[in-house]
Formats: C-alpha cells, sequence, structure tokens
C-alpha cells in the first residue's frame, strides 16, 4: 500500500530510459515518463485520484492518444490530463519491462505480496 519507491510496472527503451512507470499509493495513481531531447533528459508525473482499501481487486486502464492520458480505474475514467511533448510506447526487441523495480536503484524497500 506504500510503494512509492517502487514501479507496479515500468517499461524502458534501449536506452534505459523509462517509457513508462506506474506507482500507487492509497489516495493516488502517477504515471511517470520521460523524454530525452538533445542530451536533457525530462520526466513528468501524472497523477490520478484514486481509493484504495485492503484485500480489494482493482483494475486500471491507461490510454495516450494525440497526447493526452486517458485513465480509468474499475471500468469508470477518473480523468484525461495532457502529457508535455510526444512520446512512444512501442515496445521493440532491446525494450524491457519490470514489475516490482525501484524508482531510483539506490531505493531498497522491503514489502510482501500476498495472492
Amino acid at each position: 500500500m506504500r510503494l512509492t519507491n517502487v514501479y507496479l510496472i515500468s517499461m524502458y527503451d534501449y536506452r534505459k530510459s523509462l517509457k513508462l512507470g506506474v506507482r500507487i499509493t492509497p489516495d493516488i495513481l502517477t504515471f511517470d515518463f520521460e523524454r530525452h531531447a538533445h542530451f536533457l533528459n525530462r520526466r513528468w508525473s501524472l497523477d490520478f485520484p484514486v481509493k484504495l482499501k485492503m484485500d480489494e481487486w482493482y483494475s486500471v486502464g491507461i490510454s495516450v492518444q494525440g497526447g493526452e492520458v486517458t485513465v480509468h480505474w474499475n471500468c469508470k475514467k477518473i480523468g484525461t490530463k495532457s502529457l508535455q511533448g510526444k512520446f512512444t510506447f512501442i515496445p521493440n526487441s532491446l525494450s524491457e519491462i519490470y514489475l516490482g523495480k525501484p524508482l531510483l536503484v539506490s531505493s531498497i524497500e522491503s514489502y510482501q505480496v500476498s495472492c
């Protein structure tokens, strides 16, 4: 419930640049994006309000189209926000997708997952 320094799921390109990272707290669902532009890294975060309860399952859907991110929480639209810049999310053979990856390499956080 407090995995603020751990991405639930994250996608990186061949340069190890974050394309999409998803973090969650009991009140906020955060999507992190990173873009390289002429030796300059820029990272943006978009936050969406959610309410989590212990021992319940949730579904989340994300749509990125035309520079806008739309999020559905349990099949209900909770919001649309604009991205600053263009992003590509098409994975290739050098892309990597992780579950439970720390936000920073130096972040050491223990957590338990029960199924």
